[in-house]
């Protein structure tokens, strides 16, 4: 079971009333360097991966406004088309393709989000890495809320490893209970 989370040796532990404020300062400090930056959101099942992400889309960042944000959500872009609504974009892949389909639509972003358990499955590396977490109980809550078959998906999210398998410059852990 995933009953106690190893943290990296090399991770800094958010704070949960503060994340925010410290990863917009590295996004932006990062940005003074180069145009883009990815960020990648891992984490188990349940973690809150998604609602992190859409709130990422939706607001962005301190000093990053949420129009140069781009999420991509387990191969799905959501691409705001005229500045009124979203088309979803859908490139589903299985390689390390370091989500190059995506590229066309994504000009003006400087800061691309990808969320995935298994973001080394696609990128080979990602500039911040951001590791949610929270306590059994509550994911296992999380699951069987949102899911008809959440206990299944619980009890096969404990056969997968929940390693952090991306190579990244910075890596954050957040616990999100």
């Amino acid at each position: 079971m995933h009953a106690i989370v190893e943290l990296p040796p090399d991770s800094v532990l958010l704070n949960p009333e503060t994340w925010r404020d410290t990863l917009g300062d590295a996004c932006r400090a990062l940005l003074s360097q180069q145009d883009r930056i990815v960020l990648c959101v891992t984490g188990s099942t349940g973690t809150g991966k998604t609602t992190l992400g859409r709130s990422l889309r939706k607001q962005g960042l301190p000093g990053i406004p949420a129009r140069r944000v781009a999420v991509v959500d387990d191969g799905v872009l959501s691409h705001k088309v005229l500045g009124i609504w979203h088309r979803r974009i859908r490139f589903p892949a299985q390689t390390q393709d370091e989500l190059a389909p995506f590229q066309p639509y994504l000009k003006r972003n400087h800061v691309l989000v990808y969320v995935n358990t298994n973001p080394g499955l696609r990128l080979s590396q990602c500039d911040i890495r951001l590791h949610l977490f929270c306590p059994e109980d509550l994911r296992r809550e999380r699951l069987i809320n949102r899911n008809v078959d959440g206990e299944q998906r619980y009890q096969r999210s404990l056969e997968v490893s929940d390693a952090l398998d991306i190579p990244a410059g910075q890596i954050y852990c957040l616990n999100v209970a």
